[in-house]
């Protein structure tokens, strides 16, 4: 990865593909807000989640954490 970011730089736009630890601890992710905190009933101290990079009218869509296995069964019709 970093041959190859040396080689293209200036060339072409080109960045490294993150794995979700190396997306978490980029400092990029963190200076544009990327980051969120989000609660868990599985984790005490909640989970660090990565926003969507997408925007619409200039916003972020809204950052939720995944459901349960059948957290919403009741829910549904």
């Amino acid at each position: 990865t970093e041959h190859w970011l040396a080689v293209l730089a200036g060339a072409v736009p080109v960045a490294p593909v993150h794995d979700i630890a190396g997306a978490l601890s980029n400092p990029f992710a963190r200076e544009v807000g990327m980051l969120n905190a989000v609660e868990h009933p599985a984790a005490d101290a909640g989970l660090t989640m990565l926003s969507s990079p997408l925007r619409v009218n200039g916003r972020r869509g809204p950052n939720r954490r995944a459901p349960l296995l059948g957290e919403h069964d009741e829910e549904l019709p």
